[in-house]
């Protein structure tokens, strides 16, 4: 709702070489993400990225709680996807359903030269636990390698769509 939400944005500089830029976001009073960051004469963009708190997920797929993402960040603006850098890390949280078990999740994720790598994804419930890695091309050929393997994993999509998976070990090239 429209009315629980709020952003704060603050830009000085702009006369000089060197802008700050900050903003602050607040979603339904549960989501808050913040960037602090620096602007050489509009040429580019870097800075620090956080994002804290909870979101339910679309169509009844569940809920996203204690979501935790601090990531730097570099953005040129001549060439966005191939210099665009982000270096995550923190991402972690916990994802849970109706009728299912909270499930947390953590790993850390960059995106470089036009690939994201998520090197260390571990998923973990009373199932046991899941541990994967993904690496995709965001420009050019579109690649992806992703490998996952372990005792358990649940989700949801919908209201009435879900899978588990038992005795997981899965390679995508």
């Amino acid at each position: 709702p429209l009315l629980n939400d709020s952003m704060g944005l603050a830009l000085t500089g702009i006369l000089g070489d060197l802008q700050t830029l900050t903003f602050k976001i607040t979603a339904n009073k549960s989501l808050f993400l913040e960037f602090q960051g620096r602007m050489h004469s509009f040429g580019d963009l870097e800075g620090r990225l956080t994002l804290l708190g909870g979101v339910q997920l679309p169509e009844k797929s569940g809920v996203l709680d204690n979501l935790q993402v601090r990531a730097s960040l570099a953005f040129p603006f001549h060439e966005p996807l191939a210099g665009f850098t982000l270096e995550a890390d923190t991402v972690s949280g916990q994802y849970t359903a109706s009728g299912m078990e909270p499930q947390l999740f953590s790993t850390s994720m960059h995106v470089r030269q036009g690939k994201l790598d998520v090197p260390d994804l571990v998923i973990r419930s009373k199932g046991g636990v899941l541990r994967g890695r993904l690496a995709y091309s965001l420009t050019g050929t579109r690649a992806l390698n992703a490998t996952l393997g372990g005792e358990s994993l649940m989700a949801q999509w919908g209201k009435g769509s879900r899978v588990k998976l038992q005795d997981i070990k899965v390679e995508l090239h």
